[in-house]
């Protein structure tokens, strides 16, 4: 019962692209519940205590500047969130300062009230992580057509996001799948344009007219790093001949 009134929290299962010795392991990852502003932050103040809205948000400004200054005298300051200090990047050479090897950075560290307050946290895990990746359109550039309509020999641009076909994994490609299950694999030298948003390709002149299945096959990400296990995008076409 006592459990029931803490916090929740509500965490994501996702690849963990960041080591490749075991394709299998995953991380956890925090369900982005919006931001909250300082326009949102006086809004509740005013609801919660009442007051002018215009004097909280000075007093909110004022507490800001008064936290800069200190910190760039060389201040440590600390509150009941967190506790803050500007720290020195690089090597000494010769006893001087050098801006293309040293620098200066803020270091945050978590308060005590907030780290009882994480502990005291309700986790409630919600399942894999969903990625936003799909073809949006494909359109054959030779001529004006109807979307999915496409020109054997010609060069097709295909929209969406997160398509970029890119990856060592052998099943990275593009595939044009037939009615019969027979696939054709569009060479890498024959995709012109290779974009998160946009591929540019350039169909084999003699490809059957009918129904195909697009299928793209990437280990792209918009992090640093690559997807460990490839993503596949699928999108129905139509392919005709002039």
């Amino acid at each position: 019962m006592e459990n029931s009134k803490k916090p929740t929290i509500s965490l994501q299962i996702k690849d963990n692209t960041i080591t490749s010795q075991d394709p299998t392991d995953k991380l956890f990852e925090v369900f982005p519940q919006g931001c909250l502003s300082q326009e949102a932050i006086i809004e509740e103040i005013v609801e919660t205590l009442g007051g002018d809205s215009h004097y909280i948000k000075r007093a909110l400004l004022l507490e800001k500047q008064i936290i800069k200054r200190a910190l760039l005298m060389g201040q440590h300051v600390s509150n009941e969130l967190f506790s803050a200090k500007i720290l020195c990047r690089g090597l000494v050479s010769d006893g001087r300062w050098n801006p293309q090897v040293n620098s200066l950075y803020v270091n945050f560290q978590q308060s005590k009230e907030l780290r009882e307050a994480l502990d005291n946290l309700s986790i409630r895990v919600i399942g894999e992580k969903q990625e936003s990746r799909y073809i949006s359109s494909c359109r054959s550039l030779s001529a004006e057509r109807n979307a999915g309509q496409l020109i054997a020999g010609d060069s097709v641009e295909i929209s969406g996001k997160n398509i970029k076909v890119v990856g060592s994994h052998p099943s990275v490609g593009i595939e044009l799948i037939n009615e019969n299950g027979n696939n054709i694999r569009i060479a890498e030298n024959k995709i012109i344009v290779n974009m998160p948003s946009k591929l540019i390709l350039l169909l084999p002149e003699n490809l059957p007219k009918g129904a195909y299945t697009l299928m793209i096959t990437t280990q792209y990400s918009p992090g640093s790093t690559l997807l460990k296990n490839p993503r596949i995008i699928k999108k129905v076409i139509d392919v005709i001949t002039e």
